[in-house]
């Protein structure tokens, strides 16, 4: 990742299925300045909500990318993902600020 850089992540477990978290990660930069700059600059997770099992096997699953993100090093809580799993680990929500004036709400629903 390029200097100045680096993931903010927000964890969620559901609470009657304990074999998975889900993982929001937030690209974080403080080199780059436009949106135009960050669109184009995105690495493997950086804006990704994904789905990591705990039973050693390391199998990530890629569920979601949210295009949100932050300029100018700013961590604010409104470009954060912060996806939260359903108790029984089915669905998740996930906010995302794709577009400057407004935030949207997305649901994935878990394989």
């Amino acid at each position: 990742d390029p200097a100045g850089s680096y993931l903010n992540a927000t964890m969620s477990v559901p609470f009657n299925n304990r074999d998975f978290i889900i993982l929001s990660l937030q690209k974080v930069s403080s080199e780059i300045n436009t949106a135009a700059e960050m669109k184009n600059n995105w690495l493997p997770y950086e804006g990704e909500i994904i789905k990591t099992l705990l039973d050693g096997s390391g199998k990530i699953e890629r569920l979601a990318h949210t295009y949100s993100s932050t300029l100018g090093g700013a961590v604010t809580l409104r470009a954060q993902a912060d996806a939260a799993v359903s108790g029984d680990g089915a669905l998740v929500i996930f906010r995302a600020a794709i577009n400057a004036d407004r935030d949207d709400i997305f649901k994935i629903y878990v394989p």
